[in-house]
């Protein structure tokens, strides 16, 4: 089955040897000096493309998909509601597709953390509410 996600991403490692290999300018360098890297989500949208960064300190993030039917709101709210005990840095919200519902989100969190076990039981609850849940390792490139 082909992933149908709104963005992809990945993490570049940022030093102050700009420009990067991206035909934009940052803001401020002072801004990115706590921050080795950058996460760059890329969301594709009918005739645009727009890019969103963020200045990070891991390597290594985790992206979540979901995609479910006839989904309760307030279900929902409690799972996002824990998901952001994990510190979610972008979000693509929630769209609303006939009875469909979809969510995507970036955690600053890799599976790799000592955290991650924490967050098992709320994806446990997450897939048993979606038809769809990706869960996805984001690293440098």
């Amino acid at each position: 089955m082909e992933k149908q996600h709104f963005s992809q991403a990945y993490i570049k490692r940022f030093d102050n040897s700009l420009p990067l290999d991206l035909l934009i300018t940052l803001p401020s360098k002072e801004n990115f000096e706590k921050f080795p890297f950058l996460l760059i989500i890329q969301s594709n949208i009918r005739n645009f493309t727009r890019l969103t960064i963020y200045p990070v300190k891991k390597e290594k993030i985790i992206k979540i998909f979901s995609r479910g039917v006839n989904i309760k709101s307030d279900e929902l709210e409690k799972i996002i509601e824990k998901l952001q005990k994990f510190e979610i840095i972008h979000t693509s919200g929630l769209i609303l597709k006939g009875n469909e519902i979809i969510y995507e989100c970036y955690l600053n969190l890799s599976l790799t953390d000592d955290r991650y076990k924490d967050l098992i039981p709320v994806l446990d609850r997450f897939k048993s509410i979606s038809k769809v849940i990706d869960i996805e390792e984001v690293n440098t490139k």
